[in-house]
């Protein structure tokens, strides 16, 4: 235990363990703040005093070093951090979506008009695919979900879906 209280008095093992609980944090989904970033910079201020690159006394040096090395990583990953997290939730987010049905709301829907559906409880904006043969829909008629434009569902007659499918394998 006296050990282990020694330890948490070197500035080193200071920064490292802030480094650990910023990426736990980040882990645990404490994101969007620079968490991320911050670790990443108490984990190289904690090395840099260890191989006595920056001294163990300069507590000035070391959260200028800190602040800097935060400003630099949050420059130059926060843009593509973003790019991948908004790519991966775009991609996933609704493809459940697209070939499942989905019912006609009040109004009916016209080719080249917006109107409604009822798709999982909720009701969406949707439009009939430009491709489609039939250029109305009823109120109450089920439709097939083919694309997602938008916030704007594209909708055809049911099995549209599958034979686009087939039609583009070929």
């Amino acid at each position: 235990m006296i050990e282990f209280m020694a330890l948490l008095t070197q500035p080193s093992s200071l920064w490292l363990l802030a480094a650990a609980v910023m990426m736990a944090l980040e882990a645990m989904g404490l994101n969007g703040i620079g968490v991320l970033f911050g670790g990443i910079a108490a984990f190289v201020v904690g090395v840099l005093i260890e191989l006595g690159v920056i001294d163990a006394d300069a507590t000035l040096a070391q959260w200028a070093v800190w602040f800097a090395l935060t400003t630099i990583i949050g420059w130059a990953l926060y843009k593509p951090l973003k790019r991948f997290r908004s790519n991966t939730q775009d991609k996933d987010q609704f493809n459940n979506i697209v070939g499942t049905q989905a019912r006609v709301a009040s109004g009916g829907l016209m080719v080249g008009k917006q109107g409604k559906v009822h798709w999982s409880g909720t009701t969406m904006g949707a439009q009939i695919d430009p491709s489609s043969s039939q250029e109305a829909f009823l109120e109450g008629d089920m439709v097939e979900i083919i694309a997602l434009k938008g916030n704007q569902l594209l909708v055809a007659p049911l099995g549209s879906y599958a034979a686009r499918i087939r039609r583009d394998e070929e």
